[in-house]
Protein backbone atom coordinates (compact mmCIF):
# COMPACT_ATOMS: atom_id res chain seq x y z
CA UNK A 1 0.00 0.00 0.00
CA UNK A 2 1.55 3.37 -1.46
CA UNK A 3 1.84 6.03 1.41
CA UNK A 4 1.93 9.29 -0.15
CA UNK A 5 3.04 12.84 1.87
CA UNK A 6 2.06 16.13 -0.10
CA UNK A 7 4.92 18.05 -0.79
CA UNK A 8 2.75 20.96 -2.28
CA UNK A 9 0.48 22.05 0.24
CA UNK A 10 1.74 23.87 3.40
CA UNK A 11 -0.56 24.74 6.21
CA UNK A 12 -0.38 28.24 7.77
CA UNK A 13 1.52 28.12 10.50
CA UNK A 14 -1.59 29.69 12.72
CA UNK A 15 -3.34 26.46 12.14
CA UNK A 16 -3.50 23.66 14.25
CA UNK A 17 -3.40 21.35 11.22
CA UNK A 18 -0.68 19.21 10.67
CA UNK A 19 1.59 20.71 7.89
CA UNK A 20 2.02 16.90 6.14
CA UNK A 21 -0.70 15.08 5.90
CA UNK A 22 -0.61 11.32 4.59
CA UNK A 23 -3.12 9.89 2.16
CA UNK A 24 -3.71 5.91 1.74
CA UNK A 25 -3.50 5.89 -2.06
CA UNK A 26 -2.32 2.74 -2.63
CA UNK A 27 0.66 1.74 -5.27
CA UNK A 28 2.24 3.66 -8.15
CA UNK A 29 4.50 6.49 -8.68
CA UNK A 30 2.02 9.51 -8.82
CA UNK A 31 -1.42 10.40 -8.62
CA UNK A 32 -3.83 13.61 -8.63
CA UNK A 33 -6.63 14.13 -6.49
CA UNK A 34 -8.27 16.83 -5.76
CA UNK A 35 -8.26 17.72 -2.35
CA UNK A 36 -11.43 20.42 -0.21
CA UNK A 37 -9.21 22.31 2.12
CA UNK A 38 -12.23 21.97 4.71
CA UNK A 39 -11.57 18.21 4.93
CA UNK A 40 -7.80 19.23 6.03
CA UNK A 41 -9.47 20.90 9.25
CA UNK A 42 -9.75 24.49 7.81
CA UNK A 43 -7.66 27.55 7.63
CA UNK A 44 -5.36 28.95 5.18
CA UNK A 45 -2.66 27.11 3.02
CA UNK A 46 0.33 28.50 0.98
CA UNK A 47 0.11 26.68 -2.42
CA UNK A 48 2.48 27.13 -4.77
CA UNK A 49 0.70 29.52 -7.18
CA UNK A 50 -0.97 31.10 -3.96
CA UNK A 51 -2.96 31.32 -0.64
CA UNK A 52 -6.27 29.02 -0.43
CA UNK A 53 -9.04 29.76 2.11
CA UNK A 54 -11.21 26.95 3.74
CA UNK A 55 -13.86 25.72 1.69
CA UNK A 56 -11.52 26.31 -2.30
CA UNK A 57 -10.62 22.88 -3.51
CA UNK A 58 -7.27 22.19 -4.53
CA UNK A 59 -5.25 19.53 -6.91
CA UNK A 60 -2.39 18.60 -5.44
CA UNK A 61 0.05 15.57 -7.40
CA UNK A 62 1.13 13.37 -5.04
CA UNK A 63 4.30 11.14 -5.04
CA UNK A 64 3.30 7.69 -3.71
CA UNK A 65 6.09 6.03 -2.07
CA UNK A 66 5.16 2.18 -2.16
CA UNK A 67 6.34 -0.27 0.17
CA UNK A 68 6.49 -2.49 -2.34
CA UNK A 69 10.10 -3.38 -3.76
CA UNK A 70 11.58 -0.50 -5.90
CA UNK A 71 11.60 -1.35 -9.91
CA UNK A 72 14.49 -2.12 -11.93
CA UNK A 73 15.01 0.92 -14.12
CA UNK A 74 13.47 0.06 -17.64
CA UNK A 75 15.01 0.83 -21.05
CA UNK A 76 13.67 4.18 -21.51
CA UNK A 77 14.71 5.18 -18.41
CA UNK A 78 18.56 3.86 -19.34
CA UNK A 79 18.47 5.13 -23.02
CA UNK A 80 19.78 9.53 -23.25
CA UNK A 81 17.68 11.84 -24.17
CA UNK A 82 16.59 12.63 -27.15
CA UNK A 83 17.63 16.15 -27.72
CA UNK A 84 21.55 15.03 -26.68
CA UNK A 85 21.54 12.01 -29.17
CA UNK A 86 18.41 12.43 -31.71
CA UNK A 87 19.91 9.80 -34.37
CA UNK A 88 21.32 7.29 -32.29
CA UNK A 89 18.67 4.77 -34.78
CA UNK A 90 20.16 5.91 -38.01
CA UNK A 91 23.74 5.61 -36.67
CA UNK A 92 22.71 2.23 -35.45
CA UNK A 93 21.27 0.94 -38.36
CA UNK A 94 24.64 1.89 -40.50
CA UNK A 95 26.39 -0.20 -38.19
CA UNK A 96 24.23 -3.36 -38.50
CA UNK A 97 24.47 -3.22 -42.22
CA UNK A 98 27.86 -2.77 -42.43
CA UNK A 99 27.74 -6.50 -39.87
CA UNK A 100 25.21 -7.92 -42.03
CA UNK A 101 27.78 -7.56 -45.49
CA UNK A 102 29.40 -10.78 -46.18
CA UNK A 103 27.91 -11.74 -42.09
CA UNK A 104 30.85 -10.30 -41.18
CA UNK A 105 28.97 -10.18 -37.22
CA UNK A 106 30.06 -13.72 -37.30
CA UNK A 107 34.38 -13.59 -38.35
CA UNK A 108 36.05 -14.33 -35.60
CA UNK A 109 33.42 -15.30 -33.23
CA UNK A 110 31.86 -18.94 -31.41
CA UNK A 111 28.47 -18.90 -31.19
CA UNK A 112 26.61 -19.36 -28.02
CA UNK A 113 22.74 -20.83 -28.43
CA UNK A 114 20.17 -19.96 -26.60
CA UNK A 115 17.46 -22.19 -28.98
CA UNK A 116 16.37 -25.24 -26.71
CA UNK A 117 16.28 -29.25 -27.55
CA UNK A 118 18.09 -29.93 -31.19
CA UNK A 119 16.39 -33.25 -33.02
CA UNK A 120 18.48 -35.92 -34.97
CA UNK A 121 17.11 -33.58 -37.86
CA UNK A 122 19.24 -30.10 -36.86
CA UNK A 123 15.64 -28.91 -35.86
CA UNK A 124 15.38 -26.76 -32.53
CA UNK A 125 12.39 -26.07 -30.50
CA UNK A 126 12.81 -22.84 -29.35
CA UNK A 127 12.40 -21.47 -26.33
CA UNK A 128 9.63 -19.85 -23.88
CA UNK A 129 9.65 -16.28 -23.24
CA UNK A 130 10.00 -17.11 -19.30
CA UNK A 131 12.54 -19.02 -17.04
CA UNK A 132 14.52 -17.97 -14.14
CA UNK A 133 16.12 -15.37 -12.60
CA UNK A 134 20.23 -15.37 -13.01
CA UNK A 135 22.38 -15.05 -9.60
CA UNK A 136 25.36 -12.67 -10.35
CA UNK A 137 27.29 -14.30 -7.14
CA UNK A 138 28.15 -17.21 -9.74
CA UNK A 139 30.81 -14.93 -11.42
CA UNK A 140 33.87 -16.66 -12.20
CA UNK A 141 37.24 -14.97 -10.93
CA UNK A 142 38.21 -14.43 -14.62
CA UNK A 143 35.17 -13.65 -15.46
CA UNK A 144 35.32 -10.68 -12.95
CA UNK A 145 38.38 -9.80 -13.64
CA UNK A 146 37.61 -9.57 -17.27
CA UNK A 147 34.20 -7.45 -16.76
CA UNK A 148 36.54 -4.76 -14.36
CA UNK A 149 38.88 -4.27 -17.24
CA UNK A 150 35.92 -4.03 -19.72
CA UNK A 151 34.10 -1.93 -17.08
CA UNK A 152 36.96 0.85 -16.71
CA UNK A 153 37.14 0.95 -20.59
CA UNK A 154 33.97 1.67 -21.10
CA UNK A 155 33.58 4.03 -18.21
CA UNK A 156 36.57 6.34 -19.53
CA UNK A 157 34.96 6.40 -22.57
CA UNK A 158 32.30 9.39 -23.01
CA UNK A 159 30.47 7.77 -26.27
CA UNK A 160 29.82 4.95 -23.60
CA UNK A 161 28.84 6.78 -20.64
CA UNK A 162 25.11 7.14 -20.29
CA UNK A 163 24.51 11.24 -20.20
CA UNK A 164 22.09 11.05 -17.14
CA UNK A 165 24.04 8.78 -15.01
CA UNK A 166 27.82 9.03 -15.09
CA UNK A 167 28.75 7.36 -12.51
CA UNK A 168 26.85 3.89 -13.55
CA UNK A 169 28.43 0.65 -13.24
CA UNK A 170 26.29 -0.99 -15.98
CA UNK A 171 29.31 -1.50 -18.89
CA UNK A 172 29.86 -4.60 -15.91
CA UNK A 173 27.16 -6.42 -16.02
CA UNK A 174 26.64 -9.70 -18.01
CA UNK A 175 24.81 -8.98 -21.46
CA UNK A 176 20.82 -8.92 -21.62
CA UNK A 177 21.30 -10.82 -24.61
CA UNK A 178 18.89 -14.08 -22.95
CA UNK A 179 16.76 -11.92 -20.45
CA UNK A 180 17.07 -12.60 -16.83
CA UNK A 181 13.36 -13.54 -16.50
CA UNK A 182 14.18 -15.68 -19.46
CA UNK A 183 17.01 -18.29 -18.40
CA UNK A 184 19.59 -15.74 -18.20
CA UNK A 185 23.17 -16.76 -17.28
CA UNK A 186 26.27 -15.27 -14.91
CA UNK A 187 28.12 -18.15 -15.37
CA UNK A 188 30.86 -18.04 -18.09
CA UNK A 189 28.56 -18.84 -20.98
CA UNK A 190 27.52 -15.56 -19.71
CA UNK A 191 28.84 -13.01 -21.99
CA UNK A 192 30.05 -8.95 -21.03
CA UNK A 193 28.67 -6.84 -24.02
CA UNK A 194 31.21 -4.65 -25.70
CA UNK A 195 29.07 -1.05 -24.84
CA UNK A 196 26.42 -0.10 -22.32
CA UNK A 197 24.11 0.59 -24.97
CA UNK A 198 23.93 -2.93 -26.11
CA UNK A 199 22.52 -3.83 -22.72
CA UNK A 200 19.53 -1.15 -22.78
CA UNK A 201 18.85 -2.41 -26.79
CA UNK A 202 18.68 -5.39 -24.86
CA UNK A 203 15.87 -4.36 -22.38
CA UNK A 204 13.44 -2.68 -24.68
CA UNK A 205 13.35 -5.88 -26.65
CA UNK A 206 12.90 -8.06 -23.17
CA UNK A 207 10.21 -5.42 -22.36
CA UNK A 208 8.58 -6.32 -25.76
CA UNK A 209 8.72 -9.91 -25.22
CA UNK A 210 7.26 -9.80 -21.40
CA UNK A 211 3.81 -8.52 -23.25
CA UNK A 212 4.47 -11.24 -25.93
CA UNK A 213 4.41 -14.03 -23.26
CA UNK A 214 1.13 -12.46 -21.38
CA UNK A 215 -0.69 -12.08 -24.53
CA UNK A 216 0.39 -15.26 -26.72
CA UNK A 217 1.83 -17.48 -23.45
CA UNK A 218 3.68 -20.86 -25.28
CA UNK A 219 2.35 -20.03 -28.57
CA UNK A 220 5.72 -17.63 -29.29
CA UNK A 221 9.00 -19.01 -29.24
CA UNK A 222 11.96 -16.83 -29.49
CA UNK A 223 15.36 -18.43 -30.46
CA UNK A 224 19.04 -16.27 -29.43
CA UNK A 225 22.47 -16.91 -30.74
CA UNK A 226 25.30 -14.32 -29.08
CA UNK A 227 28.38 -14.30 -31.24
CA UNK A 228 31.58 -13.78 -28.99
CA UNK A 229 34.52 -12.68 -29.63
CA UNK A 230 37.00 -15.69 -29.45
CA UNK A 231 40.69 -13.63 -29.04
CA UNK A 232 41.99 -10.49 -28.79
CA UNK A 233 41.20 -7.50 -26.39
CA UNK A 234 37.64 -8.09 -26.35
CA UNK A 235 37.64 -11.86 -26.02
CA UNK A 236 34.24 -12.95 -23.74
CA UNK A 237 32.58 -10.23 -24.87
CA UNK A 238 29.60 -9.61 -27.45
CA UNK A 239 30.34 -8.86 -31.06
CA UNK A 240 26.80 -9.27 -31.92
CA UNK A 241 23.45 -10.64 -31.20
CA UNK A 242 20.31 -12.34 -33.16
CA UNK A 243 16.87 -12.72 -32.25
CA UNK A 244 14.31 -14.20 -34.00
CA UNK A 245 10.87 -14.71 -32.58
CA UNK A 246 7.82 -17.20 -34.08
CA UNK A 247 3.91 -17.42 -34.02
CA UNK A 248 2.30 -20.98 -34.08
CA UNK A 249 -0.37 -21.21 -36.84
CA UNK A 250 -3.09 -22.99 -36.92
CA UNK A 251 -1.98 -25.57 -39.23
CA UNK A 252 1.20 -26.09 -35.82
CA UNK A 253 3.52 -24.46 -38.14
CA UNK A 254 5.86 -22.16 -36.75
CA UNK A 255 6.27 -18.69 -38.44
CA UNK A 256 9.20 -16.48 -38.23
CA UNK A 257 7.97 -12.31 -37.25
CA UNK A 258 11.43 -11.13 -36.09
CA UNK A 259 14.67 -11.56 -36.93
CA UNK A 260 16.66 -8.86 -34.99
CA UNK A 261 20.43 -8.18 -35.51
CA UNK A 262 22.11 -6.36 -32.68
CA UNK A 263 25.72 -4.91 -32.39
CA UNK A 264 27.62 -5.66 -29.14
CA UNK A 265 29.36 -2.69 -29.48
CA UNK A 266 26.89 -0.18 -30.07
CA UNK A 267 26.58 3.21 -29.22
CA UNK A 268 24.30 5.14 -27.60
CA UNK A 269 20.47 4.51 -27.64
CA UNK A 270 18.16 7.62 -27.38
CA UNK A 271 14.60 7.02 -25.38
CA UNK A 272 12.91 7.49 -28.81
CA UNK A 273 14.53 4.07 -30.26
CA UNK A 274 13.90 1.98 -26.94
CA UNK A 275 10.44 2.99 -26.69
CA UNK A 276 9.96 1.67 -30.76
CA UNK A 277 11.60 -1.75 -30.23
CA UNK A 278 9.70 -2.26 -27.08
CA UNK A 279 6.48 -1.39 -28.80
CA UNK A 280 7.15 -3.34 -32.17
CA UNK A 281 8.08 -6.46 -30.49
CA UNK A 282 5.47 -6.16 -28.28
CA UNK A 283 3.04 -5.86 -30.69
CA UNK A 284 3.47 -9.03 -33.06
CA UNK A 285 1.45 -11.05 -33.77
CA UNK A 286 0.31 -14.45 -35.92
CA UNK A 287 -0.87 -11.67 -38.50
CA UNK A 288 2.25 -9.80 -38.64
CA UNK A 289 4.34 -10.47 -41.75
CA UNK A 290 6.46 -13.72 -42.16
CA UNK A 291 10.10 -13.30 -42.19
CA UNK A 292 11.40 -15.89 -45.17
CA UNK A 293 10.12 -19.35 -46.01
CA UNK A 294 12.24 -22.06 -44.12
CA UNK A 295 11.09 -23.08 -40.75
CA UNK A 296 12.92 -22.94 -37.77
CA UNK A 297 11.45 -24.71 -35.49
CA UNK A 298 10.19 -28.43 -36.63
CA UNK A 299 6.50 -28.63 -36.61
CA UNK A 300 5.98 -30.98 -33.72
CA UNK A 301 8.70 -29.81 -31.30
CA UNK A 302 7.67 -29.53 -27.97
CA UNK A 303 9.32 -26.93 -25.67
CA UNK A 304 12.40 -28.35 -23.53
CA UNK A 305 11.76 -30.54 -20.99
CA UNK A 306 12.94 -29.94 -17.44
CA UNK A 307 11.53 -27.12 -15.12
CA UNK A 308 12.53 -23.46 -15.63
CA UNK A 309 14.17 -22.61 -13.17
CA UNK A 310 17.83 -22.00 -12.47
CA UNK A 311 19.90 -24.91 -10.63
CA UNK A 312 22.19 -24.36 -7.45
CA UNK A 313 25.65 -22.92 -8.64
CA UNK A 314 23.77 -21.08 -11.62
CA UNK A 315 25.23 -23.91 -14.19
CA UNK A 316 24.36 -22.78 -17.81
CA UNK A 317 24.65 -26.29 -18.79
CA UNK A 318 21.54 -27.46 -16.68
CA UNK A 319 19.38 -24.59 -18.31
CA UNK A 320 16.90 -26.18 -20.77
CA UNK A 321 17.18 -23.29 -22.81
CA UNK A 322 20.47 -23.66 -23.92
CA UNK A 323 21.48 -25.65 -26.49
CA UNK A 324 25.12 -25.89 -26.92
CA UNK A 325 27.80 -24.14 -29.19
CA UNK A 326 29.25 -23.64 -32.49
CA UNK A 327 32.87 -23.37 -32.77
CA UNK A 328 35.72 -23.61 -35.62
CA UNK A 329 38.73 -25.14 -35.66
CA UNK A 330 41.17 -25.53 -38.59
CA UNK A 331 38.43 -24.20 -40.78
CA UNK A 332 35.76 -26.82 -39.52
CA UNK A 333 32.58 -25.88 -37.77
CA UNK A 334 32.32 -28.24 -34.72
CA UNK A 335 29.23 -28.18 -32.50
CA UNK A 336 30.11 -28.39 -28.52
CA UNK A 337 28.19 -30.47 -26.12
CA UNK A 338 26.83 -28.15 -23.33
CA UNK A 339 29.53 -29.32 -20.97
CA UNK A 340 32.04 -28.90 -23.39
CA UNK A 341 30.89 -25.26 -24.02
CA UNK A 342 31.40 -24.14 -20.65
CA UNK A 343 35.18 -25.51 -20.66
CA UNK A 344 35.57 -24.09 -23.93
CA UNK A 345 34.26 -20.32 -22.70
CA UNK A 346 36.01 -20.74 -19.41
CA UNK A 347 39.12 -20.99 -21.23
CA UNK A 348 38.93 -17.97 -23.19
CA UNK A 349 37.81 -16.24 -19.83
CA UNK A 350 40.97 -17.40 -18.89
CA UNK A 351 43.52 -16.62 -21.39
CA UNK A 352 41.83 -13.05 -21.46
CA UNK A 353 42.08 -12.71 -17.60
CA UNK A 354 46.14 -13.96 -17.94
CA UNK A 355 46.62 -11.33 -20.00
CA UNK A 356 45.18 -8.48 -17.86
Amino acid sequence: MGIAKNKHLRHNKHSHVKAKRKFDLGTGSSKTITVPVTALGGGKYAFRRGTLKAGQALQVKLQLRSTAPSRHPNAKARAIDDLTAPHTGSANQLKIDQLKQLKSYKTGTVRVKFKGDRDSSGFTSGTSLGGARIDRAAWTPDQKKVRDHLSAHLMSDSSFVPATNKTSKWGSEIAHSRAQHAGGLSDPLGAQPASVHSNIEDMAREEGQKRLKELHGDNVRIKSTIYVHESGDLAGTVKAARHKIYFKNASGDWEKKFDHLQDGARGNINKSEAEALKKHVSGLSLSSPTIGSRKGIQQTAPLPSGIMQRPKGNDTTQSPHFTGMTVFASGKRKELSKQDSHTFMSTILSKRAAKL
